[in-house]
Parts: C-alpha cells; structure tokens; sequence
C-alpha cells in the first residue's frame, strides 16, 4: 500500500482543477481524469482504481447539480 498523505492528494486535485481549465475539452472532461490517472500512477496507485473514482465522483457532481436546480424550480 502506497503512502499517500491528504496534502498529496489536495495537490493533486489542484494541479487537475488547474489543468481543466485549459480551453481543449468541454468543461476539461478527459483531461482532469487524465491527469489524475497519471499522478496517481506515480505514486503506485492502479489506474483502474483513479478512473473508477474519477467517474463516480463526476457522476455525482452531475446528479447534486440536477438535484439542485430541480429543487430550484419547484
């Protein structure tokens, strides 16, 4: 098991914030998972493991903002 302390991770999830910012994709989809995969495989993490967790968290960022503005309108 990789020793990974909560600072590498807020890294990290900055340096992937920061580089979909990047006008190449619609809203820095592919990149920021990109990236992610890539910087955790450095530290020895599985990239199956990143992009499940990649995935799940970009689903439920998509369902809380259509919860919201369902919740908005009524």
């Amino acid at each position: 098991m990789p020793n990974i302390t909560f600072y590498k991770i807020l890294m990290i999830s900055a340096i992937g914030t920061i580089v979909g910012l990047i006008p190449i994709s619609m809203n820095g989809l592919g990149i920021r998972q990109g990236t992610s995969i890539y910087l955790y495989g450095l530290m020895g993490i599985p990239s199956q493991t990143v992009a499940s967790m990649q995935i799940i968290g970009l689903v439920l960022i998509y369902i809380m903002g259509i919860l919201g503005v369902w919740w908005w309108r009524k």
